[in-house]
């Protein structure tokens, strides 16, 4: 009996202590997390300058994008897909602006990463095109170029021959159709 009457403080005071350490831990968790929500837009708030300068930096880099797809397309590439990305990039880019004007300037750089995600890799890929359309145009111009060519020679050739035909089968006609003189007989 005397045993239990020992352990029977011990869980005690062990239930305390567990108690105390249990709410001692539930607090500085709910500090920390009551903590982390309350700074969070301090510390990863973005400010008026740096969303500015994103934008800015974002359109120059659709702009640059656009002329170069631009001279691709010129080139005669085939730049329809391309200009369905530069479309989603502007649009990511108009949204971005409307949330700078608005004061959210949060989604405004959010959109303007978006936009500059949508870009990677079109201008790589218009010169690419642009490249493969200007090789193509100049193997194109050498086929109408030798094409052009074996015509002309062969037209040559042929007006030749048929002169040289037309001129011994005339001759033979000629003597035979002119009239007869006395000084002929």
């Amino acid at each position: 009996m005397r045993q239990r009457a020992l352990v029977r403080p011990l869980l005690n005071d062990r239930c305390q202590l567990v108690n105390k350490r249990t709410i001692q831990f539930l607090c500085s968790c709910t500090a920390l997390f009551l903590s982390i929500i309350l700074l969070e837009p301090v510390c990863f708030a973005v400010n008026v300058e740096e969303a500015g300068a994103m934008l800015d930096q974002t359109e120059q880099d659709l702009s640059l994008v656009y002329s170069i797809v631009s001279s691709a397309a010129e080139a005669g590439a085939d730049v329809a897909a391309l200009v369905e990305r530069l479309s989603v990039a502007g649009n990511y880019l108009s949204v971005a602006h409307s949330a700078y004007r608005t004061g959210n300037y949060d989604t405004a750089l959010f959109n303007a990463e978006a936009c500059r995600n949508a870009l990677q890799g079109v201008a790589d890929d218009a010169i690419k095109l642009r490249a493969a359309a200007k090789n193509a145009r100049s193997e194109n111009i050498l086929y109408v170029l030798v094409a052009s060519f074996t015509g002309l020679a062969m037209l040559c050739l042929l007006g030749l021959l048929g002169w040289r035909y037309l001129s011994t089968r005339y001759f033979k006609c000629v003597p035979h159709t002119m009239p007869m003189t006395d000084d002929h007989q």
